[in-house]
């Protein structure tokens, strides 16, 4: 009876310290983070209008294509559109109207 006492203390000794010493996985990247945000408010406005310009560069070099794309298929499908109209779409299709 005595040898199970002694084998219950030790694992609940052991599962404390287990939950004593689990680190938040967490806790690394809030430093991190932190400690980012502490040395970007440091700096100066020069190197703030820098970084904005090289970002907003970065989402132009990104966005631009596609836009531009888009508005290219936007256009070929107007016109695709207009010249079966002046064909024989209407026509063809019995369509009525305007």
């Amino acid at each position: 009876m005595e040898d199970l006492k002694h084998n219950s203390a030790s694992s609940e000794h052991v599962e404390s310290y287990e939950l004593s010493n689990s680190k938040n996985p967490n806790q690394d990247q809030d430093a991190d983070l932190q400690a980012y945000a502490t040395d970007f408010a440091q700096r100066d406005p020069e190197w703030h209008s820098y970084k904005t310009k090289h970002l907003l560069k970065k989402i132009d070099l990104h966005l631009l294509p596609w836009i531009v794309l888009m508005y290219l298929t936007n256009f070929l499908d107007r016109t695709a559109l207009a010249q079966a109209r002046l064909g024989t779409l209407v026509q063809d299709l019995g369509l009525k109207g305007t």
